[in-house]
């Protein structure tokens, strides 16, 4: 058992003169604690000291020493760090590094045996193991020389003297003067290591005759192979005292409590301790015994046939990546004791689940499950109660990731043979991934102890191998290769490979994976060089194998610079190479491509393409270079056609474009035509086209129809008289071009002449000049079918009460004509100039000729307020004067029919009239009346629907023309609307 002693130290013992026969054995380890701000690299140094504290030891709790010291050593040869040749080596730094062992807060242990209870065996030993510990900063630089570390730092402890007397060691000479040095390597500046760390402490004895198992295992922080090996002994170079066989040192018995006590310069190598007759490195337990160390694990057998104290040593050589970086020493010291008959826990038969019996050697690839079972029993009858323990770093994911699981490493497990359980076991599985193989094998021990007298230990080390998958066997392909060629590659066709992994180096590119070969393409000259990997069952990849192919270069190609056209166009490409005569060219894709096989060709695509031209010249050399062709495809929608009523806008909108570059047709009643969202007002159903240009002048089109309702109006609705015959558009031939031809058009709704009139029309007065006749009049009468004449009367002679505006177009000396062509205005049906019928004598049209088989625009307008009459003529105002209509031509009446007639005698032409939508009439202006009088006001527009409001002083509200007699001045609103939901509105007001 381990004793746990608190240690009061009331008293410091200074020792440094003081020989003892009380050193048993101990190791020298550091750690790796970080890099300084200054650079230097941190070392915690341990000094773990066994110590004899039997009866003849004059070191006794509590006076065990509270300080140790270790000196530092610069070397020189990092490949060859534990010379056996002469030389020396400096001191780094000043002074020693000072081991502290405090009481307040380390502890040490007792090692003691652990006995059942009665059981004495062996407790007459004492052994107290005691931990020191130091710190050191590593520069690359000594500081004591100023000379560079280039073979790393040497650590070295020595104290004098070992067990001696009678009672002393027995397989080396003078044991009582004989000192004990321990040696540990630190790898050069820059290298981060600590040193392994040792998993249990020493047995305090073993039984003679019996083989014991010990675990000088060591885990390793860093990960590196450890190989484990017995040595001799180590004497030292400086500790000695009583000038012994085994002394050759003169520092006295140790350091003390100096920090200078160490030498400046240490000689090589370190002197082993002289075996006494009969002893010796090979045989430490005479010629009768046995030792063994697994070079691997360090599992540890012992036989001794002799009792008494021997000591071993043991050394530990780390390797990382092959190179070896660190050595650590270890001593023990072995009491072999007689002891009562008590056999060994033995390993149980096991069946190997990977072949075989009791195997302790494990191989498995990356990736795969392992399990096995650790079971063991006690051979003695009875069978002693047995307690098992695992350990190692393959369970702890620190290290080992994912770890093994086992039963017996974070707890201990038990037999009971009391209740008939004779064994104690458990069961190993470990679960491996890819990337945890390794070239060590990966180790756990197992260790039994049974509860004989005294106990009995078995320890087995077990050592799992986890190997990497084995990579392919051969990598086949061309070792030389053009740029831009494409080559396979294949391996051999393995059934125990479950899958390969190809790669490539920057310069190729992967273009076909079949497994077992690939296609790859060249991309660049140089070098270039495949990468193959096996891949196990479990999915996990070998090494690679590799094969190098020398690229050379290719042809050079330019396909050109990209280019943007519109869609639908096409463009000539001209590419250029450095091959030489007899090369192939091809352009791909081909579709749409005039010339694919030639340097130049046209090509159209439908949509951006990205063309590659291929130059080969040979079976596989290849070069290439590509060209974009950016196809603008525009499109832009115009919108879905509308519907507005006439005389409003809308706003048209263009989605597509980036809202410049737009052209509008046709150009009227447009805001801009230069713009995205141009207003529009047109008089009629029209359809707008627009026009995009991108900025590389690719061009759409659309277009969108805006259709006219029209609103309340004055209504084309004409009653033809005579010849007179519609053609549809609104417009009528009243005349064809033939002799004694009449005809007439009334508008079927009659003008109130108290309100204004705006009739605009355009005239036809056919081809016929000098025998052209007779012309066109526009007229007022109170009948829509009268009476028509020929000739002469121009349709309207003899229409009574009337009022005429004559356009003729024939000299009638006898009505007082002129020779050109004129307008009169004329009353009462009577043609003749020179009667008293006549109101505006006749005045000469335009140039004096107006049947030029061109149409001609005629405005009348009519304002009752000053009772004014104007004519305009092609945008000339011919006639202007004031009449009261009303009363001089229709006694009173203001309700009258307005239409044009026309006529042809002797001579002849075809006269039109065109009717414009600009006309209205019966325009509300305000009215006064007498208070009790009444007053008609027909509506400005034929509509569907008639509303006048207020609905005050009107007998019916919703008729065309209805009757006002309000009582009080009132202001009216007029509304007329059609079924299209067009309509028209005015206000006027009646004074009273």
């Amino acid at each position: 058992m381990v004793r746990i002693l608190t240690i009061l130290i009331l008293n410091i013992l200074v020792i440094s003169n003081l020989f003892a026969t009380h050193l048993v054995g101990g190791n020298l380890a550091y750690e790796f604690v970080g890099i300084q701000p200054n650079g230097d690299f941190r070392y915690t140094l341990k000094l773990n000291y066994y110590f004899d504290c039997g009866s003849a030891s004059n070191w006794q709790p509590p006076n065990i020493p509270q300080n140790m010291s270790v000196a530092v050593y610069a070397h020189d040869d990092p490949t060859d760090i534990f010379p056996t040749t002469s030389g020396s080596y400096p001191k780094y730094g000043g002074t020693d590094v000072d081991m502290v062992y405090n009481s307040a807060v380390q502890q040490y242990f007792e090692v003691t045996p652990n006995n059942p209870s009665g059981c004495t065996v062996g407790t007459s030993t004492c052994v107290y193991t005691v931990l020191y510990t130091g710190q050191i900063d590593l520069a690359p630089i000594n500081p004591a020389t100023g000379q560079p570390v280039v073979g790393g730092y040497f650590l070295i402890h020595e104290a004098c003297c070992r067990n001696g007397g009678g009672n002393g060691i027995d397989n080396i000479q003078s044991p009582g003067s004989a000192g004990m040095a321990f040696y540990s390597y630190i790898p050069p500046y820059g290298y981060e290591n600590d040193s392994p760390i040792f998993t249990d402490n020493p047995v305090p004895f073993i039984c003679s005759g019996d083989t014991t198992t010990f675990l000088n295992t060591a885990i390793d922080p860093d990960g590196d192979e450890l190989i484990f090996s017995f040595m001799a002994p180590l004497d030292g170079n400086h500790a000695g005292g009583w000038g012994g066989a085994n002394n050759i040192g003169n520092g006295g018995a140790g350091p003390g409590g100096s920090l200078t006590w160490y030498p400046t310069n240490y000689p090589w190598p370190i002197e082993e301790v002289t075996y006494a007759g009969g002893y010796s490195y090979q045989q430490p337990f005479g010629p009768t015994g046995y030792y063994y160390i697994s070079a691997s694990n360090g599992l540890t057998k012992y036989k001794s046939n002799n009792q008494g104290k021997f000591v071993v040593g043991l050394i530990i050589k780390e390797y990382r990546n092959g190179t070896l970086i660190g050595i650590s020493t270890r001593e023990v010291q072995l009491n072999v004791i007689a002891c009562p008959p008590n056999d060994a826990p033995s390993l149980s038969p096991n069946i190997n689940p990977q072949g075989g019996f009791d195997s302790t050697e494990f191989f498995m690839e990356e990736g795969e499950n392992l399990c096995f079972d650790i079971s063991f029993f006690d051979p003695d009858t009875p069978a002693d109660s047995l307690t098992l323990n695992v350990n190692g770093q393959i369970f702890d994911s620190t290290f080992t990731n994912p770890p093994a699981t086992v039963g017996g490493y974070f707890d201990t497990l038990y037999s009971d043979p009391l209740n008939g359980v004779d064994t104690v076991s458990t069961t190993f599985c470990w679960d491996t991934d890819c990337g945890q193989a390794q070239t060590l094998p990966y180790v756990l021990s197992a260790s039994v102890s049974d509860r004989g007298c005294p106990p009995k230990t078995t320890s087995v080390v077990y050592e799992v191998t986890v190997s990497k998958t084995n990579p392919p066997a051969n990598l086949y392909g061309s070792i030389i290769e053009c740029q831009n060629a494409e080559t396979v590659y294949t391996t051999d066709d393995n059934p125990n490979i479950s899958g390969y992994s190809w790669d490539v180096s920057n310069n190729g590119i992967i273009t076909q994976n079949y497994g077992d070969s690939v296609k790859i393409f060249w991309t660049a000259p140089g070098t270039g060089t495949v990468f193959l990997k096996a891949i196990n069952q479990y999915g996990c990849e070998s090494d690679p194998i590799t094969m190098n192919t020398t690229i050379t270069p290719a042809p050079t190609v330019d396909a050109g610079s990209d280019v943007s056209i519109c869609i639908g166009d096409s463009v000539l490409l001209n590419g250029t190479t450095t091959a030489l005569p007899g090369y192939v060219s091809l352009w791909q894709p081909n579709t749409n491509v005039s010339s694919p096989n030639s340097l130049s060709t046209w090509v159209n695509p439908t949509a951006t393409t990205s063309y590659y031209l291929l130059v080969q010249r040979g079976t596989s050399c290849i070069g290439g270079d590509s060209i974009t062709v950016n196809v603008e495809s525009v499109n832009i929608d115009a919108g879905n056609d509308t519907t507005i009523c006439l005389g409003d806008s809308i706003q048209l909108d263009v989605f597509g474009g980036n809202g410049t570059n737009y052209v509008w047709n046709p150009s009227t009643n447009i805001s801009q035509t230069n713009i995205q969202n141009p207003l529009v007002w047109p008089n009629s159903t029209t359809q707008y086209y627009v026009q995009y240009s991108s900025p590389n002048n690719c061009l759409a089109e659309d277009s969108v129809v805006v259709f006219i309702n029209p609103v309340p109006g004055s209504s084309p609705d004409f009653i033809l008289n005579g010849a007179a015959a519609n053609l549809g558009n609104d417009e009528y031939r009243l005349t064809s071009a033939i002799n004694s031809d009449t005809g007439a058009i009334w508008n079927s709704t009659l003008v109130n002449l108290n309100q204004p009139f705006h009739i605009d029309v355009d005239l036809y007065f056919g081809t016929k000049d000098f025998n052209g006749a007779d012309g066109i009049a526009f007229g007022l009468q109170q009948l829509s079918n009268q009476q028509l004449g020929f000739g002469g009367g121009i349709g309207y002679g003899g229409i009574t009460p009337s009022l005429f505006i004559e356009f003729d177009t024939w000299q009638n000396t006898t009505n007082g004509d002129l020779f050109n062509d004129h307008i009169a205005v004329q009353y009462n049906g009577s043609p003749n100039h020179n009667s008293p019928f006549n109101l505006v004598p006749p005045i000469s049209l335009g140039s004096g000729n107006i049947e030029d088989g061109q149409w001609h625009n005629c405005i009348f307008d009519w304002n009752p307020t000053n009772q004014l009459l104007t004519v305009e003529f092609d945008g000339v105002q011919v006639v202007s004067f004031n009449y009261d209509i009303i009363n001089n031509v229709f006694p009173g009446t203001s309700a009258t029919f307005w239409g044009f007639t026309s006529a042809t005698g002797g001579s002849n032409n075809e006269h039109k009239v065109r009717y414009n939508s600009g006309t209205y009439f019966n325009e509300m202006i305000d009215q006064s009346i007498c208070n009790g009088s009444s007053l008609s006001i027909s509506a400005p527009v034929d509509a569907d629907n008639y509303l006048w409001t207020p609905n005050i002083g009107i007998n019916n509200n919703t008729l065309q023309n209805p009757t006002f007699n309000p009582s009080t001045s009132t202001e009216y609103i007029f509304t007329g609307s059609n079924t299209f939901g067009c309509f028209v509105r005015d206000t006027f007001s009646v004074f009273v």
